[in-house]
């Protein structure tokens, strides 16, 4: 089965990071188990069940308090149970473990939107950034947090980047599409609209139509 990556939903964009199993393990560390657990834990994420999931990374942690993917990942569960503070908790582990951690600081980035502090978001998603160039999740939830406070040409530039660098993403036309129309170019927001309706999401392009703004 194809690797979920998105869990829920903030403006449209997918925000949880999910990893691979077995990056920090060895046959040393209680390994096979771990991993058992962790898939395990993934699998509850992937249905959206964070106390599950939580309940599967704790045994993994357990076994091996080392092991830099459980943490972040547990973050993912308590961001869906709603409880950032704990998701920041166990990203800050992840990220004493490993400082190079991606999506450690992409999870907390995710943390800080869910508690509204979106210059710490753009704060951590840069530093994803800076880890990994190519991670998608995190420029366009970078994007989302510049939207959020009115820095719309930044907004823009990680919503397009996020366009040439992966495959056609009707969220991310939306989100393009919201962005210009809080500049007030009708033009462009109709024509991402209507590209993201192609792309089989058409709320905003028929909101558009609804309200005059798209002929």
């Amino acid at each position: 089965m194809k690797q979920i990556s998105c869990l829920f939903m903030l403006l449209g964009i997918c925000l949880i990071f999910l990893p691979q199993a077995w990056s920090t393990l060895d046959e040393g560390a209680g390994g096979e188990l771990c991993i058992y657990y962790f898939n395990l834990g993934n699998s509850c994420l992937k249905r959206g069940d964070g106390d599950c999931a939580i309940a599967n990374f704790n045994k993994a942690i357990t076994i091996n308090q080392r092991y830099v993917e459980a943490y972040y990942s547990r973050a993912s569960a308590w961001i869906i149970k709603n409880n950032p503070d704990r998701a920041i908790e166990d990203c800050n582990k992840a990220l004493e473990l490993n400082p190079q951690c991606a999506k450690a600081c992409g999870n907390r980035g995710v943390a800080w939107i869910k508690k509204g502090d979106y210059h710490q978001a753009i704060i951590d998603f840069s530093k994803a950034l800076r880890i990994n160039p190519q991670d998608t999740n995190a420029r366009k939830n970078r994007g989302s947090a510049f939207l959020k406070i009115g820095n719309y040409t930044r907004a823009i530039a990680d919503f397009s980047q996020v366009l040439k660098s992966s495959s056609p993403d009707p969220l991310t036309h939306g989100l393009l599409g919201i962005t210009f129309w809080k500049m007030a170019n009708l033009t462009e927001a109709c024509y991402n609209w209507n590209l993201a309706c192609q792309l089989g999401s058409c709320k905003y392009y028929i909101m558009s139509i609804k309200k005059d703004f798209c002929k």
